[in-house]
């Protein structure tokens, strides 16, 4: 019963995350919404952020991380999965920054990220760099300032709305904005 309940707790409040936002849900809405009392839902998940970890942890529903690209094409797909990923869980990065402040498990899941993101894609430029896709630096850190702006390019808001609702369009311009950093980098016969 009590891994039944819970399930439910979490579908619910995956739902009303996506629906409402992570800020506009209460556990009194929970609790509500699944027809139980305050005291049965903080009996399984003590706070909201309690919840927001379970749903981010669930590695059956989240997946894996696609594997460091190889190749410009694989560069484009790894950074519209990054994207994608964003849209899916747009309630969590929505107020990602504050759940860093308030929660240190989900603190450490957004370090975790953003070094796989990092190594990653350092991974990939001495690829490409190696493949004569990409030029060697033109200044000594090059490279490295590229990868930590394409990072942020992932880890902003996108532009317009909430990550939520901002859908395919807001999503092309941030994969412009990529497109933007990358192209200059690219050898002549690349660019």
């Amino acid at each position: 019963m009590a891994q039944s309940t819970k399930q439910d707790i979490l579908a619910c409040a995956r739902r009303l995350f996506e629906q409402q936002g992570y800020n506009g849900v209460s556990m009194r809405d929970m609790a509500k919404e699944l027809g139980i009392s305050v005291g049965n839902l903080t009996y399984h998940f003590k706070k909201k952020e309690n919840l927001l970890e379970a749903i981010l942890l669930d590695r059956d529903r989240t997946g894996n991380p696609p594997p460091a690209p190889q190749t410009l094409e694989d560069l484009t797909a790894y950074f519209r999965h990054m994207l994608e990923v964003q849209q899916t869980y747009a309630f969590y990065f929505d107020s990602y920054h504050q759940l860093a402040q308030t929660s240190p498990l989900l603190a450490s899941i957004q370090q975790e990220m953003l070094g796989k993101v990092t190594e990653d894609l350092t991974a990939c430029f001495r690829t490409l760099t190696a493949q004569g896709t990409l030029a060697p630096e033109a200044w000594p850190g090059q490279h490295r300032t590229a990868i930590h702006t394409l990072t942020l390019l992932l880890m902003v808001r996108l532009p317009g709305e909430e990550r939520r609702t901002a859908g395919e369009e807001g999503m092309a311009q941030v994969m412009e904005a990529i497109q933007g950093v990358l192209r200059p980098l690219l050898t002549a016969k690349n660019a």
